[in-house]
């Protein structure tokens, strides 16, 4: 049975204020996130009497990102962001004479990018590849370019800018084809994208909590790691936390089993707290039906936006699209601004394009209105 939406908007304070299309960028919290961010202050006034409690939500939330991916225990690594996460995996292979290329998709968030075409300063052949069209995701473009020299391939599963959806299968078997590392980068994905990795070959996957997973704050980063890819990735600098029996404090470093090899020093434990409740959200709601509510908001979206003239930015068939629709305005800061003023929250990554991503509990007249008063401000 679906989830009642209307209902559940009760879950989420911030629907009371705004009609709230911006979840490709930060997702709502739980009302009940509240509670976990008291529950976090708490052991700020009582420390070091509750530091237990710490290490108790650290288990909890590595053990509901697990249920997430579907991974086996033990095969995730908290981290501060996704883009730490994306240089530790960098950090920790090295060119040589058989393999030194990196391939990487050009539609990566600038960070990842930037970190992957930095890396010919430490001899590797690097080489990003643009979009067929502009727009989509294309996993057969990224294949083409794989070989026996590649080392690894690095694409997002969601493009953040406009919602095109990667076929992960297929660039994750076409890395496995040839030997190399396929890194997926499921920030803008998880919540509204079901993703089973005990359903793929080896991978790493990295996401993190901030949008539609609705973590509080600036959210939680976490990498799954395929336990076959351990020992392909040593740990490059280990820390702390990384370590088998980290609260020895020995002096010699022994790498704790699975992914938690890679985690650094005492994470931020406000983060930690705070995305709970988003979490366990998700789980309760299910992927699967928070992915159909999301393809019927964008569904309407884009059928009007086409009857009123509007241009999408984003994939057509709305199968290859996950989150958000991008439609091409003259003056996208002047729309978000109106948008803003009649209580409608919507966002833009550059001038020429507005980003709407409707939290799940968004009704279908919310959207509706939401991008008539975005064809207005447009023509105005």
């Amino acid at each position: 049975m679906s989830p009642d939406f209307v209902a559940l908007r009760e879950e989420f304070p911030s629907l009371e204020e705004r009609a709230y299309l911006v979840t490709h960028s930060f997702g709502l919290c739980p009302r009940r996130m509240f509670d976990d961010l008291a529950a976090y202050r708490e052991t700020l006034a009582r420390r070091p009497t509750l530091f237990h409690e710490w290490f108790e939500r650290l288990e909890e939330m590595y053990g509901l990102v697990e249920r997430l991916l579907g991974a086996p225990a033990g095969s995730v690594a908290l981290r501060e962001s996704a883009s730490a996460c994306h240089a530790t995996v960098l950090s920790c292979i090295q060119p040589s004479a058989e393999r030194s290329r990196l391939v990487a998709s050009a539609m990566q968030f600038p960070s990842i990018s930037y970190m992957v075409a930095a890396q010919s300063r430490r001899g590797f052949a690097v080489e990003l590849v643009p979009s067929n069209d502009g727009v989509q995701l294309d996993a057969d473009a990224l294949a083409a370019r794989l070989d026996s020299r590649s080392v690894a391939v690095f694409a997002p599963v969601v493009a953040s800018f406009n919602g095109s959806l990667l076929n992960v299968s297929r660039l994750v078997e076409a890395a496995h084809d040839v030997g190399a590392i396929p890194v997926l980068d499921a920030y803008s994905a998880l919540g509204v994208v079901p993703i089973d990795v005990s359903q793929l070959p080896p991978c790493v996957l990295i996401g993190g909590t901030m949008k539609w997973l609705g973590g509080g704050g600036t959210g939680l980063a976490f990498m799954y790691v395929h336990p076959d890819l351990i020992e392909r990735l040593p740990v490059a600098y280990p820390g702390w936390l990384g370590d088998a029996q980290f609260m020895d404090f020995s002096p010699d470093f022994t790498a704790a089993p699975g992914a938690r090899r890679y985690q650094l020093g005492t994470p931020a434990m406000e983060p930690v707290y705070t995305a709970r409740a988003g979490l366990e959200f998700v789980l309760a709601q299910g992927v699967d039906q928070l992915r159909a509510r999301n393809l019927l908001q964008l569904e309407l979206l884009a059928r009007r936006a086409s009857e009123l003239g509007l241009k999408a930015n984003s994939p057509s068939n709305l199968a290859q699209c996950a989150g958000l629709l991008a439609i091409e305005v003259d003056d996208a800061h002047a729309v978000v601004r109106a948008l803003k003023a009649e209580g409608f929250e919507i966002d833009t990554r550059n001038r020429r394009s507005v980003r709407l991503g409707p939290h799940w509990c968004v009704t279908l007249e919310e959207c509706e209105r939401a991008i008539q008063l975005v064809a207005q401000f447009a023509r105005s």
